[in-house]
């Protein structure tokens, strides 16, 4: 008798460690971010002297980066202006937000809040409105 019990004994110990490896496991997998981001880019020529380049980057957590750079010729400055928020969608429209205390500082005082953008079919995006007069009806292409 006193066999079988240490003989069920261990085999609880195993397949207690077993159950616990397993729920570890899904647990971390449950856990683990998925995080992607989609980035949407525009680059225009100027007239052979100069630059203009738009970028958004959607993340997978709701959060958008926004960035300009402009370089007009060799005598003028460059230029770098950048936005950060949040984003929603419904259906093939982007809904942009950004917190005045949170998401605008010094670096990042494009304010996109109530900028809407729709996505169409090739995967570009539109901006519909916005309250930066340059991006409303600003185009972009999702990069590969």
């Amino acid at each position: 008798m006193k066999i079988d019990n240490r003989i069920r004994n261990q085999l609880c110990k195993k397949m207690k460690l077993f159950l616990t490896i397993i729920l570890f496991t899904l647990c971390h997998g449950l856990t683990a971010q998925n995080t992607t981001t989609i980035v949407y880019e525009k680059t225009y020529d100027i007239n052979g002297e100069g630059v203009l380049k738009r970028q958004l980057s959607l993340h997978s957590d709701g959060t958008f980066y926004y960035h300009t750079y402009r370089r007009i010729n060799d005598r003028s400055p460059e230029i770098n202006l950048y936005g950060k928020g949040t984003w929603t969608s419904k259906k093939d429209l982007l809904i942009f937000s950004a917190d005045e205390t949170t998401d605008l500082d010094e670096k990042h005082s494009l304010n996109f809040n109530g900028s809407k953008a729709r996505i169409f079919k090739d995967s570009s995006i539109r901006f519909l409105n916005s309250k930066i007069p340059w991006v409303k009806g600003m185009p972009l292409e999702k990069k590969t």
